[in-house]
């Protein structure tokens, strides 16, 4: 009899004893497996966050890319306008330094309203046209692309020329002729800004007189006072812009209408 109950204790114990093994056995294997576990959550989230990142460079590098592309071919869209405007106050301004136009504005000549309004007109056509350039996207963007970042640091050295008080100053800052800050510049611009559904960002001539009579003529008093100025045409600033406006013409001209190489050249590009 106590050999059968030593037995059957032995038994007992040994089952407690496996049964005790399995569960810490098993224990481990599943604390095992659930660090497996939350290793592979972890990888699969670091692999996941690394794909994310990797489509968003794509993405920006597409975006980007698709930035400049639009940049060049706004540019492409508007370089003739912008030439043929940059060639007309070009030459304008250099009539006025070397050419003695400002005698027209003498009453004796009969020629003083077309001499001045033609003038006004050119400047507000080239800013329109500029405007017209970087609507509907970033100016920025044209710095950022070899085939617009030349045309971009020139636009911006003649809007820069024009609102500067640096040049031909009379009596202290304040007082520099010829002077057109860049809110100026706007206004000057939607003087002749189309609404019409053609192609075309700049009203005629004759709109534009027509809109300058009936209350535009605002933005352009200070102008037509400096181009009064017995030295207006002796001016530094527009020396600079000449050379600037000339710049612009000969990057944009690339069927060579105007910067010709040779002696039929205009005379305003070649001076």
């Amino acid at each position: 009899m106590e050999t059968a109950v030593a037995v059957a204790l032995i038994s007992l114990g040994s089952s407690i004893a496996v049964a005790a093994w399995t569960a810490v056995w098993t224990s481990r294997q599943d604390a095992k497996g659930r660090d497996l576990q939350l290793e592979l959550a972890r990888q699969q989230s670091a692999a996941q966050h690394d794909i994310e990142a990797f489509r968003h460079q794509l993405e920006r590098a597409a975006t980007e890319s698709e930035r400049l592309l639009s940049a060049a071919e706004q540019l492409r869209r508007h370089r003739e306008p912008l030439v043929e405007a940059a060639n007309d106050l070009g030459h304008r301004v250099h009539n006025i330094r070397c050419g003695s136009f400002l005698v027209y504005l003498k009453a004796e000549h009969g020629r003083r309203d077309i001499a001045v309004l033609s003038t006004l007109y050119r400047l507000a056509k080239y800013f329109r046209t500029v405007e017209a350039l970087y609507e509907g996207g970033n100016p920025l963007r044209f710095e950022r692309a070899d085939e617009t970042r030349a045309v971009a640091d020139v636009l911006g050295a003649i809007g820069r020329t024009f609102a500067s008080d640096a040049y031909d100053q009379t009596n202290g800052f304040a007082s520099s002729r010829l002077m057109i800050w860049r809110e100026e510049q706007r206004a000057f611009g939607d003087s002749v800004r189309s609404s019409g559904s053609d192609d075309s960002v700049c009203v005629g001539f004759t709109e534009f007189v027509t809109r300058y009579e009936n209350g535009a003529d605002k933005w352009f008093v200070k102008v037509v006072s400096d181009l009064e100025h017995p030295h207006a045409a002796d001016g530094e600033r527009l020396a600079v812009l000449q050379s600037h406006l000339a710049a612009l013409v000969r990057m944009l001209d690339v069927d060579g209408r105007y910067a010709r190489s040779d002696v039929h050249a205009p005379e305003w590009l070649r001076r």
